[in-house]
C-alpha cells in the first residue's frame, strides 16, 4: 500500500523510518496511525498531546521525505484503530492502486 501525494507515490515504508529517525535522532518516541482518503493529504493520528517542539520536529521530518508533495494534517489524542487486534500503522480509503 503506497501514500499518494499530489504527484509521486511513495512507499508505506516511508512513515516507519519518518518515526525511526525521530527516534534515534531526537529521542521523540511516538505511537502513530496515518490515514490517507484523499490524494495529496496524510492525516497523522497521534496518541496523546505533543509538546509544541515535537509536533514542529514531526512536521520538518515528514517534509524531507514528502516535500511538498502531501500536506500533513496532525490529530492529537486520537483513538487509534486497530484490525482484527492488531493496530495498522497504515490505513487508505484510497482506491487508486
Amino acid at each position: 500500500m503506497k501514500n499518494i501525494g499530489k504527484k509521486e507515490r511513495y512507499p508505506s515504508l516511508t512513515l516507519y523510518y519518518v518515526f525511526k529517525n525521530l527516534a534515534l535522532v531526537h529521542g521523540v518516541v511516538s505511537n502513530y496511525q496515518a490515514r490517507q482518503g484523499r490524494k495529496g493529504v496524510l492525516a497523522l493520528h497521534m496518541e496523546g498531546t505533543l509538546a509544541p517542539q515535537v509536533s514542529t520536529l514531526l512536521i520538518e521530518e515528514m517534509e524531507k521525505y514528502y516535500g511538498q508533495d502531501m500536506d500533513i494534517q496532525v490529530i492529537e489524542n486520537a483513538n487509534l484503530k486497530s484490525d482484527k487486534g492488531k493496530r495498522l500503522d497504515f490505513i487508505s480509503s484510497i482506491n487508486d492502486e
